[in-house]
């Protein structure tokens, strides 16, 4: 591990870091689904990470898309009404239009996120419903997590009093 003459982390390796988990973490501009992330806090360690370059002088993560951000900050949703457009990133908007032109493609990818209705063009609204939330409480599991890592000297609070004050 690189450091400074006093100790502090240095910059490129903060830099480097950053940039690892930008692509490794949050590639779409949202937290990469994975359960087994949450289990072995590599979320966690990511937010600390971030948490630890902002302190230090060094780059401060510009990863998430605004949206996925934003729940960062306010992860509250209201599950019965969730918003595509307020809640979810380019890359699943997309996915989700692919899923209301040709249902039958996706049939696994809507079994992985909880639908378990009739699979056809009028059921549509049900499906890409089901799927829309089941992306956003994964998001806002793994979203949590990262936040516990930025809680390190108390940026999480800092991070939702400034967006607050805005």
């Amino acid at each position: 591990m690189e450091e400074t003459s006093d100790g502090a982390l240095a910059r490129e390796y903060l830099t480097r870091a950053v940039s690892d988990i930008a692509k490794i973490m949050f590639p779409t501009g949202a937290p990469t689904d994975s359960m087994l992330h949450v289990h072995n806090s590599n979320f966690k360690t990511c937010g600390q990470f971030a948490a630890v370059s902002i302190v230090q002088g060094g780059p401060a993560p510009r990863f998430l898309e605004e949206n996925v951000y934003n729940m960062l900050i306010d992860p509250n949703v209201a599950m019965g009404e969730p918003s595509a457009e307020k809640h979810l990133t380019t890359a699943e908007k997309q996915i989700l239009e692919s899923i209301a032109k040709d249902p039958s493609t996706h049939q696994d990818l809507m079994i992985e996120h909880g639908y378990n209705g009739i699979i056809d063009t009028d059921h549509i609204s049900d499906i890409v419903g089901t799927v829309t939330v089941s992306i956003i409480t994964r998001r806002q599991l793994f979203l949590a997590e990262f936040a516990r890592g930025l809680e390190l000297f108390g940026l999480m609070n800092a991070m939702k009093f400034s967006n607050h004050c805005l």
